[in-house]
């Protein structure tokens, strides 16, 4: 699986020969961060928000698809959805058995249930900056509960020179000061990933910037 962050909670993923994009945001909605203009054979967005549903930007070329999707619909706020709306957690299971899920803006603790749902996924990208979304705190107990073989944290700001995201928003440390497991920083948006290989814990991905 090849696994690129483009920024804040979009993501592509490419699985034999199958490309899917989460949650492309719409141009100069997100500080810093370059616009998208990408080609798929699926999008799948969380909620309508126009950071996270910018899927005309993605261009579909039409494949048969190689996973079993299933989708838990949640809220974007603790108040069963009456501040920010709904979410939709998308979960795709590959046809080579790497299961993969997208938390979308998620904003609230999940039902046991839920987590039923969420056994066994190798890789896990959640939302860490709150505000907007559950908050550092509720965001690893979130990860823990789910135990996935990798993390990757999006929906976070950058200070400095290279920075980007929204001011209100935490950095992606807060998060990591909670975590017990090993965590590892690239400096580059993409990285492949093998199940079961020795990459593990919290992985820590550059977006590109403008």
């Amino acid at each position: 699986m090849r696994i690129k962050w483009l920024g804040h909670a979009a993501f592509k993923i490419e699985v034999d020969g199958i490309e899917v994009v989460f949650d492309p945001y719409d141009d100069g909605y997100v500080t810093g961060l370059k616009n998208i203009r990408e080609t798929a054979n699926f999008v799948f967005c969380s909620h309508e928000h126009q950071d996270h549903n910018a899927a005309y930007l993605v261009k579909i070329e039409e494949k048969a698809p190689n996973f079993k999707l299933t989708v838990i619909d949640t809220f974007h706020d603790d108040a069963g959805g009456t501040q920010r709306g709904p979410n939709k957690i998308h979960i795709l299971e590959f046809d080579n058995k790497i299961k993969v899920c997208h938390m979308g803006d998620i904003g609230c603790e999940l039902e046991e249930s839920q987590y039923e749902l969420l056994k066994n996924i190798d890789v896990l990208m959640m939302p860490v900056g709150g505000f907007f979304t559950v908050a550092p705190e509720l965001a690893s107990s979130i990860v823990n509960k789910i135990s996935p073989e990798i993390v990757i944290p999006m929906h976070y700001k950058k200070l400095g020179e290279n920075g980007f995201g929204y001011d209100v928003i935490a950095s992606v440390d807060d998060f990591l000061a909670l975590q017990t497991s090993k965590i590892t920083n690239f400096n580059t948006s993409t990285i492949n990933y093998e199940k079961n290989q020795d990459l593990k814990g919290v992985v820590v991905l550059e977006p590109e910037l403008l």
